[in-house]
């Protein structure tokens, strides 16, 4: 997909198309899931933390949490091309966990900011019926 595109299951597609493509998570990852080339794709997107696309199969919070992971794992502090491939061919579960933590992660913030718009709607409410308590009694006492 990068600068060997002609390999890749990309090699036909014009970059415009391509672009498009790649933009949606669901086509990408449907283009690349058997691409010859995924593993150095998602190796030089690693590398180069471009933010914009979704090449390898992966969307960039995705390859964040993978960089992660192989950092980790290899317990260095800079990696290389060679070494990221290296770790994905011997772990391709690795691409299939960080999008599973990138759901998880997703679907935590979702649901924190319901809990937070609930409180928020019920506070709402708290704070309408302790009101409505204070003026009860005072028109109570002008009848």
């Amino acid at each position: 997909m990068m600068s060997r595109r002609g390999a890749g299951n990309c090699a036909g597609v014009p970059a415009a198309q391509l672009d498009v493509l790649l933009d949606r998570k669901s086509t990408a990852v449907q283009l690349c899931a058997d691409c010859p080339l995924q593993y150095s794709c998602i190796a030089t997107l690693v590398l180069s933390h471009d933010r914009n696309s979704c090449m390898g199969g992966l969307n960039r919070e995705e390859r964040v949490l993978l960089q992660r992971r192989i950092l980790q794992a290899l317990r260095k502090a800079q990696l290389t091309h060679r070494d990221v491939v290296q770790y994905l061919q011997e772990h391709p579960e690795a691409i299939a966990q960080a999008r599973s933590a990138y759901r998880r992660y997703k679907r935590r913030e979702r649901n924190s900011r319901r809990r937070r718009e609930y409180t928020r709607e019920y506070m709402r409410g708290v704070r309408t019926i302790t009101s409505m308590a204070q003026t009860t009694p005072s028109i109570i006492l002008h009848y």
